[in-house]
């Protein structure tokens, strides 16, 4: 049953037509596979300053982006990409995050969180999912999940292809060494360049006089 629910589920991600739909399908329809109480789905842009947004939370028809829930997930899920633990998947604990925020955990989430990143190529990091409950993960709930992100992740990047490629050009144009080159080559177009050629001529007088 848990293979046709994972063919099932995968077919529904290819049927996405945008981001929006699919982020719903992954935060609710995952329950497929695995038990949680509480999924949020995560897109992930690096060239933004603040790269982490939820897109989606599990049983919630409309996201509101004010909710205290919402705002302390998105500061939640900074902090851990700033850290490098949202790079992999891993267990997410309370401890990884700032004393002063942990009193939250219990009113905003589960204890035992799995997170997943949807990894298109390698290393890109397109999103990623949230997946929260009372009680521990198993390893065939992990690999499962793991499974289903690589579904996601190519569908994700079908579904965005303009704005992937916009991010992929501002991220490049941020590296030094490419100001660097296209500086030396606007200075190498302003030097003067003599031309010359090597052909067979014949030298012939403009007015000429004939004396005798």
């Amino acid at each position: 049953k848990t293979r046709v629910d994972l063919l099932h589920l995968k077919s529904q991600i290819r049927a996405s037509q945008n981001v929006k739909e699919l982020s719903v399908l992954l935060a609710n329809e995952t329950r497929r596979l695995v038990g949680f109480r509480q999924a949020f789905l995560v897109s992930i842009n690096q060239a933004q300053p603040q790269p982490c947004r939820i897109e989606a939370v599990s049983s919630v028809a409309v996201l509101d982006r004010q909710a205290p829930m919402i705002k302390w997930m998105e500061k939640v899920l900074r902090h851990l990409w700033a850290k490098q633990v949202l790079q992999s998947p891993c267990h997410v604990e309370s401890s990884r995050i700032p004393q002063e925020w942990q009193s939250d955990w219990k009113r905003f989430s589960f204890s035992h969180v799995l997170w997943c990143p949807l990894r298109w190529g390698n290393p890109r990091i397109v999103a990623g999912i949230w997946l929260a409950r009372e009680t521990p993960w198993q390893e065939g709930e992990e690999q499962l999940i793991r499974r289903l992100a690589d579904t996601a992740a190519h569908a994700w990047q079908v579904l965005q292809p303009s704005t992937s490629r916009a991010g992929r050009w501002k991220m490049l144009f941020q590296k030094k060494w490419v100001w660097t080159g296209v500086v030396a080559l606007l200075l190498a177009m302003c030097l003067p360049v003599r031309l010359s050629t090597l052909a067979p001529v014949e030298v012939i007088a403009r007015d000429p006089a004939v004396v005798t």
